[in-house]
Order: structure tokens, then sequence, then C-alpha cells
């Protein structure tokens, strides 16, 4: 993931123990349902709980309960900082009207560098879904020239040289197109395939794999293929457990990942779903 996952927050401890009660839920019966243990459920409650804490178990914590989770966490910055991190990069390219809507509600609360460079990201990223390239760029541009030196290697550098790529391709650019393509697949073949291989990148591919097939770039072509489909394949156990029916005769036609992963995300709100990428 592209994003942040942890942060210290101020939570209402009182707030969850007093619900739980309600619900006549046990401390252990929520921590099962958390996936954590019982003496974390203890500590946030009482809180003494002085670690970072996972915003999944947050997340899910509220989700059990029946909780905001503005109410949850005691800072209307962390809820900010919380909010937007818990945006997948995809959800921005999917469903860009609702994102932004995300986006202009919680700007002015952001604070951190971190987190105003993901949401920089975001926002490059629902401009991009938009078709307004000029404004990508220039977004993208200063996410380049502020925060990343010239031969780092991340997450969040792969993606911003892969949507250069595609605004630039899209303003019949192509020779600068062509070189942020070649960037973008350099760096993803520095990195470990945990990270490459996830599903929220496949939009990213298949944008990019069509830019390499206009470019004859065919070992490109195949290698964005390539790990699109392990990155699908490895989702799909988790896919299946939720009662979503795969395809596996789309996935064998040419382009089938792509296609297939476009019309998933038509029918499943890219929101709504854990960090496993697995539809809730």
């Amino acid at each position: 993931m592209i994003q942040r996952k942890d942060f210290r927050m101020n939570i209402n401890g009182t707030l969850i123990k007093k619900r739980r009660k309600s619900l006549k839920i046990t401390q252990c019966q929520l921590a099962k349902q958390v996936a954590c243990t019982q003496p974390v459920i203890c500590q946030i409650e009482n809180g003494s709980y002085d670690h970072q804490i996972s915003l999944y178990v947050i997340k899910n914590i509220c989700k059990i309960l029946l909780l905001d989770i503005d109410k949850v966490i005691e800072n209307e910055k962390k809820v900010a900082s919380y909010e937007i991190n818990s945006i997948p990069f995809c959800a921005a390219l999917c469903i860009p009207d609702e994102i932004q809507a995300k986006l202009d509600k919680y700007e002015d609360d952001l604070e951190d560098k971190e987190d105003i460079k993901y949401f920089q990201i975001i926002h490059a990223a629902v401009q991009l879904s938009k078709q307004d390239y000029s404004a990508s760029v220039d977004e993208l541009q200063r996410l380049n020239y502020d925060f990343y030196d010239k031969n780092e290697i991340s997450m969040q550098k792969m993606v911003i040289m892969g949507m250069l790529a595609i605004d630039y391709f899209a303003m019949n650019k192509f020779t600068i197109a062509y070189q942020y393509v070649v960037e973008t697949i350099e760096l993803t073949k520095q990195m470990s395939r945990s990270h490459i291989e996830d599903m929220q990148f496949l939009i990213l591919y298949r944008e990019l794999d069509e830019i390499c097939t206009t470019l004859d770039l065919k070992s490109d072509s195949s290698y964005l293929k390539e790990i699109s489909c392990r990155a699908f394949y490895r989702s799909i156990v988790g896919i299946e457990s939720k009662g979503i029916d795969i395809k596996f005769d789309k996935l064998e036609q040419p382009n089938g990942v792509f296609e297939y992963w476009k019309q998933f995300l038509s029918e499943n709100n890219p929101l709504s779903v854990n960090d496993d990428w697995t539809v809730e």
C-alpha cells in the first residue's frame, strides 16, 4: 500500500467500553471480531494503550459497535489523517467525485507532511480520472520536485511516475510518456513482489500496458500483464471467501485481468475493502 498505515491517536476508550457493554459484547468477543487480542481492547478502553494502533482495528471497532470514527478519535486532525489515508489509490481513479468530496472535507485539517503528500497523490489521481491532464501533471511534478530524491525507490514514486506517463500520453507527448513508462517499470523491478503485486495498482498497470502496446514495447507489456495477474491471483482466495464468483475464463482472455478488474470495481465500491483487498 502507498498510504500510511498507523497513527498515534487519542482514542475515546470510555465511549467504546460503554457501547460494548450496552451491546452485551465481551472484550474477548470484540477482540476476535476485530482481529486483535483481548488485552489490546482492555488497554484501549482504559486509555493505557501507548503503542501505534492499526487503523484497521479502529475502523472495525467502530463498525462492530456502530460508532462514528470522528467520535472515537478525539482529535479532528487525526480524523482527517485517518480518512485521507484510508482512501485506496484505485478509488480515486474509479469514483473521483466521491473521493473529491472527501478531499474537500478534510484538506484544511491536514498538517503532517506525509498526510499532505498522500493527499496530493490522490488529488492528482482524481484529476487524471477526470481527464484534467494538465492539472494532474502540475500537481505530480510539484510532488516529484518537493518530496522525492532523484534516486529514491518507493511505491509513491512509482505511482507518480506512472501517472505522469499516462497524463503525457493522453496529451500526445509520446516521447515524455515513453520516458516515464520506462522509469516506472524500472522502479517496479527494484521493489519486492509483495509491494508491486497489489490489487489497487491494476488500473495503473492497465493504462501503462496500453501505452506499451501503442509504443510497441512488447517486453514491458508482457511484464505488466505478468505482475497484474499475480496481483489478482494473490487476492482470489479472499475474494472467493466473500462469495464473489471469479470468472476464470475472462482472466485467460487478452487483457482479461484488466477488464475483469474494471468490472469488479464497477460492481464493488473500492472504498469498501480492507487492507488485504478483499470485499467486506
